[in-house]
């Protein structure tokens, strides 16, 4: 009766951890698509409004969409923006990828130096690399998640029968 109590728990464990890759992976796509936002508001301030660092970071912090990007809704002053921006990336705990962390921090570390052409480049050329990075992930969630929660049980299953 024990052993068959001790079982169950081992596969509701692994299952568990196998739910909290597949719920990490599910983040990390959320963010990204957050993100994707985020740059295509941007491109609409620098279109329709003359704003500086300060004022675009401030009118982002204000979109409910932006909500899960917690690094925008940490205040900054109109002298340090750029660095304080880019410290807040750097301390944010998000899903994303180091490298798609640091792609983020360099954006706003270019963004607000050119013209406003060189600004809508320099958004667009960030955002492609976002979108990329998103499908990739996209198509890898699309068997990841099934194969987390199946090995999860399966890895379960076969501890509980070595254990018997």
């Amino acid at each position: 009766m024990l052993k068959l109590l001790l079982c169950g728990v081992l596969i509701a464990c692994t299952t568990l951890i196998a739910k909290g890759f597949s719920d990490a992976l599910a983040a990390r796509i959320r963010e990204l698509k957050a993100i994707l936002h985020m740059l295509d508001e941007i491109v609409i301030f620098l279109q329709y409004s003359a704003y500086t660092l300060e004022e675009t970071l401030t009118r982002l912090s204000q979109t409910k969409e932006l909500g899960t990007l917690e690094f925008l809704q940490r205040p900054v002053s109109p002298y340090t923006a750029r660095e304080e921006i880019q410290s807040h990336i750097a301390e944010w705990d998000c899903a994303l990828s180091a490298d798609e962390q640091e792609q983020l921090s360099r954006f706003f570390g270019e963004f607000g130096t050119s013209d406003t052409a060189g600004q809508l480049s320099l958004t667009q050329m960030y955002r492609t690399g976002f979108a990329r990075s998103l499908e990739q992930l996209t198509e890898k969630s699309r068997s990841s998640f099934r194969l987390y929660r199946s090995l999860g049980v399966l890895s379960g299953v076969f501890l509980s029968i070595l254990l018997i």
